[in-house]
């Protein structure tokens, strides 16, 4: 019979998850058709963050991690500061779940609250207090560090403040009852069961009742009576100790001999060296293992400085990470020419300067546009879409990348001659195709993908010209419908025959805004939202 039961439960659970899951599939059809169809770019933004909402709670830093990131880039770009929140929130969500980037994590709640607060937004004013009180509460058990108990107690005690300006009770409760776990944590039992109390009238007012609120209400008022009690106690033999420590030291002075004060001054005197001593030793000691602690941890920020975080979890979990091979990788390599002519007239430090400056910002090009930087060789930068994490859309977004690198340095460029000094120029080549992703190094780890994808991307960049964005066959055939292209002719392959390579004109007039070729349209981004979810 126990059996069957078992059975039956089993079955309830397998039939709810699988109408969950088919909620869940046709809420992000029907986000997904308002993303096609909508011309409003506001709709289009939170549209977005609702589908990034949805894809995190299955796959937090695959496709939800994107469109939360493609959400804060256009909500910045069109200056749609609700969009900006929303989206920081998605994010700081999906580094918290992720159990990595806590600083980042707790950096994007805090720049959401401000912008709700500038918009005065008091839902999600509310909403953001708790959740930055839940991650500095959960983060006791990551860190073991008493005070991000203190930080969740003041964000929950803003957040009550903020529930009951809204007038919402049911939420105050529950945020009564969080504080009263906090109060217990901090040892402060007369407020532990002060906040109980109050949830307790709320919920009895609200037509509720909590058995469990009555329950710990009585654990802790006994908890806090034997603390009393025991503090009394404590009081009581604080001054019989006293008192007779007084007796003692009268009877000592009255009795001691002229000698025998100068024996007892010289042992306290021998004591009090011994004590400082061992003061000195301990605290050499602290200040040896916290240097430890602290290489430690350079030694290991610097382990994982050129690995994805994603990569980084799996290491940090099983000690290693498996090579992955995936079918759909583009490789984007840019090479900077004139490199060797411009850095002759330049000093260390200022050509330094300029190549950070220069990869900087090709960092902050390629991550916008969800790319990842495989390494820099010199004047040579690499990076690659649709890994770690897979997506379809990775040939548009080297391609955009690209676009938008050339521009820079274009633009540096001119800006650099008009002040008579040389600067480089820079070619790029993109191949999309099969790749191998894995990390090498035993001790400093590196990310890295091999491959005649690789080889053949590389051989294109070599092969195009000064201020080109050239692509091979295999690209062009994904993205010919979004982009305008011209004949680059053949690219002579080692023990292969030749292969086709274009060059990139611009996105196709009537996909970018105003025709120019340079920003994508509404149809632009469905066209690759239709790609994305294919």
């Amino acid at each position: 019979m126990k059996k069957i039961t078992l059975l039956l439960c089993l079955l309830c659970l397998m039939v709810l998850s699988t109408q969950v899951k088919a909620q869940q599939c046709a809420k992000l059809d029907s986000l997904r058709r308002i993303l096609r169809l909508t011309k409003d770019i506001k709709v289009h933004i939170n549209t977005l963050n609702l589908m990034a909402a949805e894809y995190a709670k299955e796959d937090p830093e695959g496709a939800a991690l994107n469109l939360a990131r493609r959400a804060l880039n256009q909500a910045k770009k069109y200056k749609h500061e609700e969009g900006v929140a929303d989206a920081l929130i998605n994010i700081g969500l999906i580094d918290y779940k992720a159990l990595t980037e806590y600083e980042e994590a707790i950096k994007d709640f805090k720049d959401a609250l401000a912008i709700y607060e500038k918009i005065k937004n008091k839902e999600k004013i509310a909403n953001t207090q708790e959740i930055i009180g839940k991650f500095y509460f959960d983060l006791f058990y990551l860190r073991t560090d008493n005070t991000n108990y203190k930080s969740s107690l003041e964000y929950y005690q803003k957040a009550l403040k903020s529930r009951e300006e809204l007038g919402q009770k049911k939420q105050m409760a529950k945020i009564y009852e969080v504080m009263s776990e906090l109060h217990g944590h901090l040892n402060q039992d007369d407020k532990a069961i002060d906040a109980l109390e109050k949830a307790l009238t709320i919920l009895e007012d609200l037509g509720e009742n909590k058995t469990n609120n009555t329950r710990l209400i009585a654990k802790y008022k006994s908890k806090y009576e034997k603390i009393q009690k025991l503090n009394r106690l404590k009081n009581i033999y604080l001054y019989i100790g006293i008192g007779l420590l007084v007796a003692l030291v009268i009877v000592s002075l009255l009795t001691a001999t002229g000698h025998k004060r100068s024996a007892d001054t010289l042992k306290e005197q021998n004591d009090q060296i011994a004590k400082q001593k061992k003061e000195i030793e301990d605290k050499a000691r602290t200040i040896a293992q916290q240097k430890d602690l602290v290489e430690n941890a350079k030694e290991e920020i610097e382990s994982f400085s050129l690995v994805p975080s994603y990569v980084f979890n799996e290491i940090r979990e099983n000690g290693r990470y498996e090579p992955r091979q995936y079918e759909k990788v583009s490789i984007l390599f840019a090479d900077l020419e004139d490199f060797t002519n411009v850095s002759q007239g330049m000093g260390s430090d200022k050509l330094v300067e300029e190549l950070n400056v220069t990869f900087n910002k090709f960092d902050a090009i390629t991550g916008n546009h969800n790319l990842i930087k495989i390494k820099t060789i010199g004047d040579s930068y690499m990076a690659a879409g649709g890994i770690p994490e897979k997506n379809n859309r990775n040939p548009v977004d080297a391609i955009l990348a690209a676009l938008e690198m050339t521009r820079f340095i274009n633009e540096k460029r001119a800006e650099k001659e008009a002040a008579g000094e040389p600067y480089w120029r820079v070619r790029i080549g993109i191949n999309t195709g099969y790749v191998t992703a894995g990390v090498v190094g035993d001790k400093r780890f590196a990310y890295d993908v091999w491959g005649e994808t690789v080889n053949t991307a590389k051989l294109i960049e070599i092969k195009s010209e000064s201020g080109q964005v050239a692509v091979s066959q295999q690209t062009y055939n994904l993205v010919k419908d979004l982009f305008d292209f011209q004949s680059g002719g053949e690219v002579e392959m080692k023990h292969k025959e030749a292969i086709e390579k274009y060059v990139v004109v611009g996105i196709k007039a009537e996909l970018s805004l105003g025709g120019d070729g340079i920003e994508p349209n509404e149809t632009f981004r469905g066209k690759v939202g239709d790609m994305e979810f294919a």
